[in-house]
């Protein structure tokens, strides 16, 4: 992290400015990015809508293609459980799932008349 006011103190798993930040997961519990300038990134406010929601505390952990993908979050919204044995394959699915779930909601706006 270069040129962050919150460099010094800064406890965030995922940091905008970490060029490795594709490598890293983030549970709900652990900090979140307090630059300002990063703050209408996407997977950031995902991050603080996960955060919000206190109705159920194990959710697993989130990477940050899986809170980009994310929609809303709600008390069902689950992370990846860190008990599996084969998380890199969990990761793909989740993100499977999600892909599978938007498309069918664009797909049903699209034959309703929505979009």
């Amino acid at each position: 992290m270069s040129d962050c006011r919150f460099e010094e103190h800064c406890e965030a798993q995922l940091c905008p400015m970490d060029e490795g930040l594709a490598n890293y997961v983030w549970y709900p519990e652990e900090d979140i990015c307090r630059n300002a300038e990063f703050g209408n990134l996407r997977w950031i406010n995902r991050q603080r809508a996960l955060r919000k929601n206190k109705k159920n505390q194990e959710i697993g952990f989130f990477n940050v293609k899986m809170l980009e993908i994310l929609g809303r979050v709600t008390h069902k919204t689950k992370g990846i459980d860190t008990r599996l044995e084969n998380q890199t394959k969990a990761i793909e699915e989740w993100l499977h799932r999600r892909h599978n779930k938007m498309s069918a909601r664009v797909q049903n706006a699209v034959f309703s008349g929505v979009a």
